[in-house]
């Protein structure tokens, strides 16, 4: 995890925040903000399979960026998130200069 926000010059992995940075918007972002981010973009997709397999009620999964729901995503929904959330960022600091 560290390696993946602070970089490793070692193995050529440019980190999240170096990424961000290049941003003036961004160069605040904080690595808890972006997990967060993360956890909402994973538990929204978790709902929407929820509601594709007909749950109902409480049985759906609640879009959450809480604490317990930030320390239990998986590394599987960082990786496939991670990007898209760049991207995101990125984009909503071109949309905030504009």
């Amino acid at each position: 995890m560290r390696d993946e926000w602070f970089g490793n010059s070692q193995e050529g992995i440019e980190g999240i925040q170096a990424h961000l940075r290049k941003q003036g918007l961004l160069r605040e972002v904080q690595p808890t903000e972006f997990l967060q981010g993360l956890t909402l973009l994973y538990s929204l997709e978790k709902r929407q399979q929820d509601l594709k397999a007909g749950k109902t009620g409480k049985q759906i999964t609640g879009v959450t960026a809480k604490r317990e729901a930030v320390l239990s995503l998986p590394v599987d929904a960082f990786q496939k998130w991670k990007q898209p959330l760049m991207q995101g960022y990125w984009k909503a600091a071109k949309f905030l200069r504009q």
